[in-house]
């Protein structure tokens, strides 16, 4: 098997996971495929946003969520907002704050599991 890949993460100590998760193998794939500099501030935020708290949508870190037909992974939650980026387009970043969040819930989608991991696997090839 080989070795996932791995992103820094500020609360690594307290959630080791975070190092590890389908968002650390993503944003390394980025950082790895497109270069630091162009992914600089998509990694550091997905290196400091915080897991997802529990949620009726069952969003949470790693989800694959459509938002107005663009396929997005969540990084996190920032403060007062989420974190997300696209999968159609490598390197660009969104964050939702409640006030675009609630214009753009009706449009939402978070995408089963087994449907985000086809389409995170076809992303990270």
């Amino acid at each position: 098997m080989t070795e996932r890949a791995i992103a820094s993460h500020i609360y690594a100590s307290i959630y080791p996971e975070l190092a590890r998760d389908d968002v650390s193998r993503y944003v390394s794939h980025l950082k790895e495929t497109l270069g630091e500099k162009k992914v600089g501030g998509l990694y550091s935020v997905a290196c400091k946003a915080a897991p997802v708290g529990d949620n009726p949508m069952g969003l949470r870190r790693g989800s694959v969520v459509e938002i107005e037909g663009e396929k997005h992974i969540c990084l996190g939650s920032s403060f007062m907002a989420l974190e997300f980026a696209s999968l159609e387009h490598p390197g660009q970043g969104q964050t939702l704050d409640f006030q675009r969040f609630s214009t753009l819930f009706p449009r939402m989608r978070v995408l089963d599991k087994d449907e985000a991991q086809r389409v995170l696997q076809g992303v990270l090839g």
